[in-house]
């Protein structure tokens, strides 16, 4: 994942390329004497709480890479920059009223490392450097809703606007099973609710499609060639049970089902399958489909 902690610096440059086109008898804004900041930076635009996530595999470690950025009138100092960032409760505290999200928890210490204890350092000449957050999987109960909220404190060298202080990761699970697979195979579109009324067509499967976690050994994706989800369940045996979408349940067919043997191959990451539905008109669908992970 790719975590960022910058500086929201304004359009100075812009500020002062108008100011030298444009003719202004008034009082000139000087930027120049500005106070260099230190901030939290997300993609894009933010105010208060940064919100991320993070996805965790239930087994080993993931790491996020942290951004700490200058933002000052002449791009960098010529005196290093400290800041520190820290867990905060009254940060998660504050996201949980905001967000509607009153059971998420604080993730256990134990269960994730900050590198060096989340204290930054800004050298002479830079403007932006890293920090990481290792995540210990095999540790999380992803049974819980977990966050890891960050404040970041202690600047020395340059000013933490108020605004630009926090961020939340949210801790997810990521099934060992979720990935890009490239699709092929058909679907057979029958005149009837029985094989025996007869083939009315058949529809080529082509392209790749994601398939993302519900749950440790089930994964939401793609139905065929429709825009329509299912559910794959991989069993113990590595037998696989296609179900209606256990993501979104509104956009899939509740007669979803196996119609044949259906299994994961670990080794070559190959998904094989043979299922059905039913359309509105209560006609069969068969659907012979290989996915392939990427």
């Amino acid at each position: 994942m790719k975590r960022l902690i910058n500086i929201k610096w304004g359009l100075i440059g812009g500020v002062l390329l108008c100011s030298s086109c444009l003719k202004n008898n008034g009082p000139v804004q000087d930027y120049s004497q500005s106070p260099a900041l230190v901030s939290i930076q997300g993609d894009g635009q933010y105010s208060g709480i940064y919100v991320t996530s993070q996805s965790v595999l239930p087994v080993g470690t993931a790491s996020a890479s942290v951004e700490v950025a200058l933002s000052v009138a002449g791009l960098t100092l010529s005196t290093p920059v400290t800041a520190t960032l820290v867990v905060d409760q009254a940060t998660l505290d504050q996201y949980k009223a905001e967000n509607s999200d009153p059971t998420r928890l604080l993730l256990p210490a134990d269960n994730y490392q900050i590198a060096n204890n989340g204290a930054v350092t800004i050298s002479p000449g830079q403007q932006i450097v890293k920090d990481s957050i290792t995540f210990f999987g095999n540790k999380i109960d992803f049974t819980k809703d977990y966050a890891l909220p960050l404040l970041l404190t202690d600047g020395k060298g340059a000013r933490i606007p108020d605004n630009l202080k926090q961020e939340v990761i949210l801790v997810k699970l990521k099934s060992i099973y979720e990935d890009t697979y490239n699709l092929s195979g058909s679907r057979i579109l029958y005149n009837g609710a029985t094989v025996g009324s007869g083939v009315l067509a058949t529809a080529g499967i082509t392209g790749s499609a994601m398939f993302s976690t519900v749950s440790p050994n089930v994964i939401d994706g793609q139905l065929a060639d429709l825009t329509s989800q299912m559910s794959l369940q991989i069993n113990p045996d590595n037998s696989v049970t296609v179900l209606p979408s256990q993501a979104n349940a509104g956009n899939s067919f509740a007669s979803v089902a196996n119609d044949g043997t259906c299994t994961y191959n670990p080794a070559t990451k190959t998904f094989t399958l043979h299922y059905k539905y039913y359309n509105g008109a209560g006609n069969l669908r068969h659907i012979d489909e290989v996915m392939v992970g990427q």
